[in-house]
């Protein structure tokens, strides 16, 4: 049997490691100065882009858990990190 306390701590971490690793994934993307036709530019997107669906599937899964907020707040931050002057 699971432990869902245990689980839940777990996912917390991992959700905490997800943020960290999407903000420097976007601030990298946002502070390249690669052609955007370059493959350097192609895979600092698509790393920004993957670190920011890792993260807000974590916390999909935490706020099913839970039944807080997390999810909104995730998917709000990373739409601010990919349209920061919105």
């Amino acid at each position: 049997m699971i432990d869902i306390t245990e689980f839940e701590q777990q996912l917390r971490i991992e959700v905490a490691e997800a943020e960290a690793n999407a903000q420097r994934a976007f601030a990298s993307f946002r502070e390249t100065d690669a052609h955007p036709n370059s493959s350097d530019y192609q895979m600092t997107k698509s790393n920004a882009l993957m670190s920011g669906g890792v993260y807000t599937g974590l916390t999909k899964a935490l706020s099913l858990i839970t039944g807080d907020q997390e999810f909104e707040r995730a998917n709000a931050a990373v739409l601010s990190w990919l349209r920061p002057s919105a």
